[in-house]
This record gives C-alpha cells, sequence and structure tokens, in this order.
C-alpha cells in the first residue's frame, strides 16, 4: 500500500519568522527574517527546495561584542553581487528598550548563503539628526546601476526613501528624497500618533517599475499591503489605487511585509509575507504564501494581482515535489528523517537521538491561548481521512505546566492535544484548543513515568487515551474539532518553570482507519491496472 502524498499547504505556514526575505540560489531557497523570539539575537537563516517545508540553519548573522549590530536585529535582505553574498538589515548599537531605538542599517558580507555574515559597514550611513534608519531594500536595475532603498523614521510618520548607491554597495552615491509617504485613509492607522509607511520592494514588470509596500504599525492587525507605480527607477512613484493589495480579512490580521519570488519552476510568483499568528491580537509573527500576477489594464498598464490572504488549503507551488505524509518510527534511528520531519521553533541543542530513541530537553515556552513560543515541535504532514497516532515516553515533569504530548496541529491556535504533565501533580492533560479558546480534560496519573499516549481521529471527533502496555488502553477525552489540513507529532515544554526535563520518546506510530486502508488499496489496484 503506497503512501499518501500531500500536494497542497496551508497559511501561516509553521515558520515563526517576521519581515520574511527568500533568496533563491542553485536550486534552495533561503528565509532570512526578524527573530520574534528573540530579535536580539541575530538574523535567522532557512532552507527549502519548495518554499513550503522549511529547515533551521541557524542564524547566519550572530551577534558578537565587537559588532556595531547589539540589538534589534530586524528586517534583513541578502542579495548574490559577483561571487559574493551581501546582507542588508537594521539594527541599534543600544539596548534602548523604547523609541527611539537609534536604528541604523547595517551591511555584511559572506561567501555563503548561510553565512556567517561579517560586517562590512556599520552602519551604512548615517539618517539625519533625530532621524532612524530601517527596513533596507537594494533594487539593481538593468543596467547594472545599484539603487538603495529604505524607510526613514521621523517625528511622527515614517517615510520610503531613495538613494542611488556606490557600486562596490558600501555607501549612498546620492542624496537620499523621500519618494513615499502615507497619505491614503487605508494608510493612517496610527500607533500613539505615528503613522507608517514601511518595508519598500521593487520589482519590474514590463514597462513600469512596482514599489510594494507596507502601511501601518506591525503589531494592528490593519497592517496591509499596497504599491506604487513609476516609468523610472528615480520615480516619480504614483499609488495608482486608494486600497491595499493585501489586506487583514476574518481570519487573518497583519498581513504585509512581502517580497516576490518565483516558484521552483520558475512559472509561478508568490508573495511571501508575514500574518499575526492570531487574527484576533497582535502576537508572534507567522511566514505567509500567496500567488501573485500581473492583468493587463487600461492603455495596456499592467496590475499586480494578489491571490489572499488566504487560510484554506492552496495547491503546492508548480515544480515542488508533493509532500510525504506522515509513517510510523518504531526507531527514530541515528539521525533525524527530514525528508518527513519538520522541527518548528527548533532548538538544535535542546533535543538528540540516542539507541534510536528521540529526547527533547524541555524549555520554556508554551502553546497556549496567545502564547507560542514553544520550542521543538516535530511535525510530519497528516493524509485526508481518518487515523490514530501512539507514542511510548519516559517523563518524569515535577512542576506545573511540564508536559510532553502527543499533537494533531493545524497552527498554534488550533490543534488537540494529549500531554503526560504536571498540575498540582501528576496527571494526563486531553486539551483542544480553537480559535485561541482552550478547553481540557483531565485523568491523575496513577500509571507510571512511563507511559503509552494516543489520540484517534474519526471525521472531525478526537479520543485521547493513555495506556501501560500500548494494548490496554485508558480514555481520557474526547473532543470535536474542525481541523484544516493538520500535521501528527510530539513535543515536550516547560511553561513557567524552564526546568530542563528530559522526554524520551520511544518511537512514533502511525496508522490510518481500515476504511481508509480500503480506499488506498482500491487506489493503488486501479493504478497497477493502468
Amino acid at each position: 500500500m503506497a503512501q499518501q502524498l500531500r500536494t497542497a499547504f496551508r497559511n501561516p505556514l509553521p515558520v515563526q519568522v517576521a519581515d520574511p526575505w527568500i533568496l533563491s540560489h542553485e536550486g534552495a531557497y533561503y528565509l532570512y527574517g526578524t527573530h520574534d523570539r528573540d530579535p536580539h539575537a541575530g538574523i535567522p537563516v532557512y532552507t527549502s527546495t519548495d518554499l513550503v517545508h522549511w529547515r533551521w540553519e541557524g542564524f547566519a548573522f550572530k551577534r558578537h561584542r565587537k559588532n556595531f549590530a547589539q540589538h534589534h536585529h530586524w528586517s534583513p535582505e541578502v542579495q548574490r553581487v559577483g561571487d559574493a553574498f551581501y546582507m542588508f538589515f537594521c539594527a541599534s548599537p543600544n539596548p534602548t528598550p523604547e523609541p527611539p531605538l537609534q536604528m541604523r542599517i547595517v551591511l555584511a558580507r559572506s561567501d555563503s548563503p548561510l553565512g556567517p555574515f561579517v560586517e562590512l559597514e556599520a552602519p551604512l550611513f548615517e539618517p539625519e539628526p533625530g532621524d532612524e534608519a530601517i527596513e533596507p531594500h537594494l533594487f539593481m536595475d538593468d543596467d547594472g546601476a545599484p539603487h538603495f532603498f529604505w524607510t526613514r523614521v521621523t517625528t511622527g510618520q515614517n517615510q520610503i526613501c531613495h538613494a542611488p548607491m556606490r557600486e562596490d554597495l558600501t555607501g549612498l552615491a546620492g542624496s537620499p528624497e523621500v519618494i513615499l509617504t502615507a497619505e491614503q485613509a487605508w494608510e493612517s492607522h496610527a500607533w500613539d500618533g505615528h503613522q507608517v509607511v514601511e518595508g519598500p520592494f521593487v520589482h519590474k514588470e514590463g514597462a513600469h517599475y512596482y514599489l510594494f509596500y507596507t502601511a501601518n504599525h506591525f503589531r494592528d492587525p490593519n497592517y496591509a499591503m499596497g504599491y506604487a507605480r513609476a516609468r523610472a527607477i528615480t520615480g516619480p512613484w504614483v499609488k495608482p489605487r486608494e486600497a491595499p493589495i493585501l489586506q487583514r480579512s476574518e481570519t487573518v490580521a497583519g498581513p504585509g511585509n512581502g517580497v516576490i519570488v518565483s516558484s521552483p519552476d520558475g512559472t509561478e510568483s508568490f508573495l511571501a509575507y508575514h500574518t499575526h499568528q492570531s487574527p484576533r491580537e497582535a502576537g508572534w509573527r507567522m511566514l505567509a504564501l500567496d500567488r501573485l500576477h500581473f492583468e493587463t489594464g487600461e492603455d495596456d498598464v499592467l496590475i499586480p494581482v494578489l491571490v489572499g490572504p488566504t487560510n484554506t488549503p492552496q495547491p503546492l507551488p508548480q515544480g515542488a515535489s508533493a509532500l510525504p505524509t506522515a509513517q510510523s518510527f518504531p526507531d527514530f534511528g541515528e539521525g533525524l528523517d527530514r525528508s518527513q520531519w519538520l522541527v518548528v521553533n527548533e532548538a538544535p541543542a535542546a533535543w538528540e537521538l540516542k539507541a534510536g530513541r528521540l529526547h527533547i530537553h524541555t524549555q520554556d515556552g508554551d502553546m497556549w491561548k496567545q502564547h507560542a513560543d514553544f520550542q521543538n515541535l516535530f511535525l510530519q504532514y497528516a493524509p485526508a481521512g481518518d487515523f490514530a497516532i501512539k507514542a511510548q515516553v519516559a517523563f518524569h515533569p515535577a512542576q506545573n505546566f511540564e508536559q510532553a504530548f502527543l499533537i494533531v496541529y493545524q497552527d498554534p491556535d488550533h490543534y488537540v492535544r494529549l500531554s503526560h504533565a504536571y498540575d498540582d501533580d501528576l496527571e494526563f492533560l486531553a486539551a483542544y484548543e480553537v480559535a485561541g479558546d482552550f478547553q481540557y480534560d483531565r485523568l491523575p496519573n496513577t500509571l507510571d513515568s512511563d507511559v503509552w499516549l494516543a489520540i484517534r481521529k474519526e471525521g472531525d471527533c478526537y479520543t485521547q487515551s493513555v495506556s501501560t502496555d500500548g494494548e490496554n488502553w485508558i480514555k481520557v477525552g474526547h473532543c470535536e474539532v474542525a481541523l484544516e489540513a493538520p500535521m501528527v507529532g510530539l513535543g515536550a515544554i516547560s511553561p513557567g518553570s524552564g526546568s530542563e526535563r528530559i522526554a524520551v520518546f520511544e518511537n512514533f506510530l502511525f496508522e490510518v482507519s481500515e476504511a481508509e486502508k480500503a480506499i488506498m488499496t482500491a487506489v493503488d489496484d486501479a493504478t497497477n491496472a493502468e
């Protein structure tokens, strides 16, 4: 019986990053962004071959005591020029927690897209006294001339600026010019009296240049994207419409700060941007991906059209291979099978494989209501239909909310979970969350520290059970939850206490229902008959 494959993805993607920038290089994609959990640590980098399935690679740029860039590492972009890779980002030399943050733009260089990037010019230039400079963007025109765009933070507002750049990229070659301000109604959701336009990104299509930008404060659910158009890279830039091309919906908040990237086969364009985790309140920001194309309008002028924001299953980018769905791991092996497992918010130093067992060292962080600062969530893509997941885990929690768990996961606001936990005493916690509403059943743990956990899915109904032998089961909870394109997996956390407990998972077993097996067998038979 063949393994099912998944041919769709769903936003938000399980990557906790803001201000995304994606570089395509030699058949791979490199994702950089603002590290929401610790923006003072540096610039993270992830890799992918399909724009959907991302792997944490560490920090492309790391803070060092000798660096100018000490705090608030934001909004990176990386471009290859010649044989080198150049990273532009903004940062501050001072740990100021409140504005003004003394933000400046930094240029760093590396021989590899993975880094390490080393400061080359820091700061790249000094803004006017009292101003700050953030959100850098380099655009190479058709004649090879470099042009630089950034956001000027000044009293009461942000403005987008442009200047020509030196050929060696180490500074500006002309005087800055303000080219864009907040002036339309949709751009005017002021934050503490401060109006914002930011995140410039320039794309040339046909005879025109398109300057995509984001308006409003990043914490505002009305964060949204628009564009201006020009016949020359120097402008003038005209906003052809009185509305954003990407804005909040009933289920998506704060979409913005995007970059255009091509599908693996080059036939489609996507906008990669970030959204808020929750549509109800500002919080963690996550990666999203939606299709963008240009349509011919009046006077044969091309108009960008974005199909989004979406949070329902969308076809994979053209040229991407179908995603393998979950399979059993009675033994995790000597190395994690990255073709099957995605590790969300990976902290590599806090997990390891020993003798075929997965050891997760719990970290502070949670997946509860607005919280999404958990680390090392191990997931596989679930197929359509009914299934069951099981795992044997040895765990010794001792403080409240420490837990090792199985999970069926849509996003940090939608999941079904079964935990071997501590809450004033040892217990099993059968929980689920829908749109931030957290509910649970509990059962005192009178069994053992080494137990089996199981979640069975039948339609939208989930049953959570525990066992000492994997054969005889005790029901802990039951719920009805509609999850779209869920994933399945396991994890361990110690929210609040931050204690490093070790959860040892013996295995992970995935089973489809008998009805699903019959369907899959019939599909195999039909395929073989052809």
